[in-house]
C-alpha cells in the first residue's frame, strides 16, 4: 500500500502513553477506533470515506525503549491502495501525513 509512517519517542512509560492514545484517537474528528491490544500495545482506527478519499486504515504500535520512554510508531495507509495503486499515491495529497500528526499531536496533549 501506499501509505506513511512515522515513529518518535515520548518521556513516558508505556501504559501512560496506550492510556493516553486510547482517549485522543476516538475523540478526532472523523476517527474510528477499530480495535486495541494492550497485550501488543497496539491500536488500530480508520477515518470514513470523504469526497477526495475512500478513507484511511491507521495503526498505532508502542515499544517501551527503556524507564519512562516509549517508542510510537503511527502508520496511515489508504483504504484503497491496493487496488488503485498509484492513483491511491496520487489522490493521497498529503491525506496520511496529516493523518499521522494529528494522532501523534491528539496522545501528546492527552499526556500534558
Amino acid at each position: 500500500m501506499a501509505g506513511f509512517s512515522q515513529n518518535t519517542i515520548l518521556n513516558f512509560e508505556i501504559d501512560a502513553v496506550y492510556d493516553a492514545a486510547l482517549r485522543a484517537i476516538p475523540a478526532l474528528k472523523g476517527f474510528k477506533l477499530v480495535r486495541e491490544s494492550k497485550v501488543s500495545y497496539t491500536i488500530f482506527a480508520k477515518t470514513g470515506v470523504t469526497l477526495f478519499s475512500y478513507g484511511e486504515n491507521i495503526s498505532v504500535s508502542l515499544t517501551e525503549t527503556e524507564q519512562n520512554k516509549t517508542s510510537v510508531s503511527v502508520i496511515s495507509e489508504p483504504k484503497m491502495g491496493a487496488l488503485f495503486g498509484a492513483i491511491a499515491a496520487m489522490e493521497d495529497a498529503g491525506k496520511n501525513q496529516r493523518n499521522i500528526k494529528v494522532v501523534l499531536e491528539a496522545i501528546k496533549n492527552q499526556l500534558k
